[in-house]
C-alpha cells in the first residue's frame, strides 16, 4: 500500500508540472463497463499524451423479497477512482491508437437484513465491505466520428490487491462475527473492456 501511495504522489506531482504547458486539449465524456458500469472520464494533455481521471459508479441496487416465514433486504453501492497516463498514435485521419496506466481504488458495500414477520424486532445483518486498489494496464483505440466528438474502446488488464471484511450481527449474540479475506490477482477480468463516447475541446 505505502509503494502504491507513493506512486500516486509521484504521478500527482508530474501532473501538475505538465499542467504548465500551454499546448493542451481537454476531453469529457460517459464510460461503460460492459454495459453494467458507469462512468464519467476527464482527458487532459496533448494529441498524443495525456493526463486520465475516472470516476466510476459500479453498483446501486436494492432488494427485497418475502414470504411467510421470512422477510429479506439487500442493498449495495460501489464506486471507484482511477488516475492515470495515456499515450497516443495516430493511425488514420480518423483511428487513434491508446495505451497507458491507471492507478485505481474501489469500494464497495452490502448489507443483507433479514427477519422473521413473527418476531420483527429480531433482525439478523449480514454486513460486508470491499477494497480494492491495483495498477489497471490500458490498451484501445478512439474513432472520431464528427467533429469533436468521438467513440473509444479500451482494454484494462489488471494486477490488484483487494480486502474484504464481513459482519454478522446475530440478534441472539452479544458480539458480530467477523471475518476478513485478502486477494492478490492478475489478468484480465469481465469488466475489463470499456466503452467511452467522447467530446474533445
Amino acid at each position: 500500500m505505502k509503494k502504491f501511495t507513493l506512486l500516486l504522489v509521484f504521478m500527482l506531482a508530474s501532473y501538475f508540472t505538465y499542467s504548465q504547458d500551454v499546448d493542451k486539449i481537454k476531453e469529457l465524456g460517459f464510460t461503460t463497463n460492459n454495459l453494467n458500469d458507469f462512468g464519467i472520464t476527464y482527458r487532459t494533455g496533448s494529441e498524443k499524451s495525456l493526463w486520465r481521471f475516472n470516476a466510476i459508479s459500479s453498483s446501486i441496487s436494492k432488494r427485497t423479497s418475502s414470504d411467510d416465514s421470512s422477510n429479506d433486504t439487500w442493498t449495495s453501492l460501489g464506486f471507484g477512482v482511477q488516475f492515470g497516463k495515456e499515450w497516443r498514435k495516430l493511425l488514420s485521419q480518423k483511428f487513434e491508437l491508446r495505451y497507458g496506466l491507471d492507478l485505481a481504488f474501489n469500494f464497495s458495500n452490502s448489507k443483507d437484513e433479514n427477519f422473521d414477520p413473527a418476531t420483527p424486532d429480531l433482525i439478523t445483518k449480514y454486513i460486508t465491505n470491499s477494497y480494492r486498489s491495483g495498477i489497471n494496464a490500458v490498451l484501445g483505440f478512439n474513432f472520431v466520428f464528427a467533429e469533436g466528438f468521438l467513440v473509444g474502446a479500451e482494454f484494462q488488464p489488471a494486477i490488484s490487491y483487494s480486502k474484504e471484511k464481513s459482519e454478522m450481527h446475530n440478534p441472539n449474540a452479544q458480539e458480530p462475527i467477523t471475518s476478513e479475506s485478502d486477494n492478490l490477482s492478475f489478468g484480465l477480468s469481465t469488466d475489463a473492456l470499456r466503452l467511452s463516447l467522447i467530446y474533445r475541446f
